[in-house]
């Protein structure tokens, strides 16, 4: 709810009136308003959705209202003033909207352009990390993503999974002579609409035969980064080689420290004075997870956008096929009918020609209803420049930039300066301005971005068919099928990337590209490797304008040149000298997180530095914090901004 909540108070700001006021005088021309306002913004063009606005509407009236439902006449009217004139109106769309399920087959894609392919920046490495375990998570437990991580219902509630919800131990291996296998208890505490549920699920997770598919891995790096075990000598993946079951014992559990207990498991990431960074205890906000799902999903090459939904909706149709009870018990479901009206597939998964014939039925069936069976990683999923500068240009654009640069020249002619209007009816009516125009530019984007979608999907096989038949020599059958049809299975893949760091190209190497004839022992080795690489991986960042397909090569040198187990020589005068560039920013220099490259990195000009020094780290310091030097040769405390900006001068060469 809180999402419409939000939207309503955008309107009355629109409008100029007080949200609760506004709400509580129930006035139908004003709810009309309102609508017309959604629609006019062009994030609403199905009927159905327009009506569950409406509804959220009446729902917030209520809980303003003391429960007090909004008057029925005006919620006669406004009901059947969607259905009729909004629906003409604005040609709202009755279609049933597509509801993907995503199957194993359609995760797998995902997660091997996520590790091999991605070239999408996250705000730190670990994040890379939680997303991939995340996606895991809500396949083995069919869950929402406010179990496992903050709810946009729920924001500032720090309500997730945490470190007590989930028990870690080693359990014997069912076939005799096998190793100890890893499990975790995963405990769902925050379902649906709950504080904390009174009937919590616990789900077993095990160990995978497939490491890109094994949550354990990923579950265990996190923990190694949060050095959350309570067993002091327990620091990093190599000690496994020495766990086991000590008899008479028949696990060996593995506990948490008692100060990370109501430790969020996925965290957000937060900026600080020397960058950004793990928060230590804030969760992460599925406001920051669905924007980078969405992006993945589109960068894979999935026609429909793939979500935490698509995910639970295929756990859902594969626990139904075992037993309605199960089924309820996994999905959260008091009633059976939930399942059937939101989450039962659209698809009929049964090869129903087969079963008529009295025949085995055909994996084909299967294949034709997966969202990778129409994936084409050549689809635009980002706009141009050019396509951005031609949104510039779009009418409404151009008439708000106007109203927004005479409202400023207004304000400005008045009070001198933007700052000193603050708080004026002026400078309110400039800030309505900027957001109007803000909103209209990320709509039209996204709205040339799903044209452009939409019609290359539209367009590409029967441009593919053009072209094979093009060709004047008829080629057989056999070859005709290898060479016309992406493989299934995926062995036509893109163009591998390099990576910045060298940690994210071996996770990717032995989650999708090692070979899997290894013995007992080289299987455990080939794990602690991948659990200590996604580890270190937890510390690392990339940065925006260091980033291409290609290493820069101050990086190139840094990982051909620089033994892994030599990294502290890195802090070395000679290598970092005390006198820097004068356009290098010390934060950057000083932060361990960053490749080679992007801490070395030197601004073009001066007042490039300056603007980001004060915008990327020092607005996040108090005038009269204690500072302590950046540069990794030099610890001296500063007392003060304008102590640190004297002393980086005097001693650094760097003037701010």
């Amino acid at each position: 709810m809180q999402v419409y909540a939000q939207a309503w108070e955008k309107f009355c700001i629109h409008i100029g009136r007080d949200p609760y006021d506004a709400l509580a005088s129930c006035q139908a021309q004003l709810f009309q308003q309102y609508l017309h306002w959604i629609l006019d913004r062009g994030s609403v063009q199905r009927l159905n959705s327009l009506i569950t606005n409406w509804n959220y509407i009446r729902m917030l009236y209520r809980d303003k209202n003391g429960q007090r439902d909004i008057d029925p006449i005006v919620g006669k009217h406004i009901t059947n003033y969607i259905k009729s004139s909004l629906k003409d109106e604005y040609e709202l769309s009755t279609e049933v909207r597509t509801k993907p399920d995503m199957s194993v087959e359609d995760l797998r894609f995902a997660l091997r352009h996520h590790w091999a392919y991605d070239q999408e920046l996250y705000s730190t490495e670990r994040q890379r990390v939680q997303m991939s375990l995340m996606l895991l998570l809500c396949a083995y437990t069919g869950s929402r993503p406010g179990a496992i991580i903050e709810s946009g219902c729920a924001r500032g509630s720090n309500r997730a999974l945490r470190y007590r919800d989930v028990e870690l131990m080693l359990i014997p291996n069912p076939q005799s002579g096998g190793r100890d296998l890893w499990v975790m208890k995963v405990t769902l505490v925050f379902r649906k609409g709950d504080c904390e549920s009174a009937n919590p699920q616990t789900f077993t997770i095990h160990e995978d035969d497939d490491p890109a598919f094994c949550p354990v891995l990923q579950f265990l790096a996190l923990a190694f980064a949060d050095r959350a075990f309570e067993a002091s000598n327990l620091q990093s993946a190599q000690d496994l080689r020495r766990v086991r079951i000590d008899p008479p014992l028949m696990c060996q559990i593995f506990h948490w420290k008692e100060s990370i207990l109501d430790i969020p498991v996925f965290r957000q990431a937060k900026r600080v004075v020397g960058g950004i960074m793990t928060s230590p205890d804030r969760a992460w906000q599925y406001d920051s997870f669905q924007p980078s799902l969405r992006i993945l999903g589109k960068a894979t090459g999935f026609k429909h956008p793939i979500t935490v939904y698509s995910i639970r909706r295929e756990t859902g149709n594969i626990m139904n096929a075992v037993s309605e009870h199960e089924r309820k018990q996994v999905m959260g479901h008091k009633q059976s009918d939930t399942f059937d009206r939101n989450y039962l597939s659209q698809h009929v998964r049964r090869d129903v020609q087969a079963l008529y014939r009295r025949q085995k039925e055909h994996q084909v069936v299967q294949i034709a209803v997966q969202m990778s069976t129409y994936m084409d990683p050549r689809a635009p999923y980002k706009l141009t420049k050019e396509q951005r500068a031609m949104v510039k240009k779009h009418p409404k654009i151009v008439k708000l930039r106007q109203m927004k640069t005479a409202s400023s020249r207004e304000l400005r002619q008045m009070y001198g300066s933007m700052p000193k209007g603050k708080g004026t009816e002026l400078y309110d009516r400039y800030y309505r301005l900027k957001l109007d125009l803000d909103s209209e530019e990320k709509f039209q984007e996204s709205l040339m971005e799903r044209d452009l979608r939409d019609q290359y999907f539209k367009t590409v096989h029967t441009t593919a068919l053009e072209r094979q038949l093009s060709v004047t020599s008829t080629p057989s059958t056999s070859s005709a099928s290898t060479t016309s049809s992406p493989s299934y299975i995926g062995e036509e893949t893109p163009t591998r990337v390099e990576h910045l760091f060298q940690e994210r190209t071996r996770v990717a190497d032995a989650l999708f590209f090692s070979s899997k004839d290894i013995t007992e022992q080289e299987l455990l080795e080939h794990r602690i490797n991948i659990i200590s690489d996604l580890t270190a991986l937890c510390f690392l960042r990339e940065t925006q304008n260091k980033r291409s397909s290609t290493l820069s090569k101050a990086d190139r040198v840094a990982k051909e040149e620089v033994d892994e187990e030599k990294i502290e020589e890195l802090i070395d005068p000679n290598l970092f000298p005390l006198v820097c560039p004068s356009t290098q920013c010390l934060f950057c220099l000083g932060n361990e997180c960053l490749s080679y490259g992007a801490r070395t990195y030197s601004f073009s000009r001066t007042d490039a530095l300056r603007k980001h020094v004060q915008t990327a780290h020092l607005r996040y310091l108090e005038t009269g914090d204690t500072v302590t030097c950046p540069h990794p040769v030099c610890e001296v405390k500063l007392e003060g901004i304008m102590h640190f900006k004297n002393h980086v001068a005097t001693v650094h060469n760097i003037f701010l």
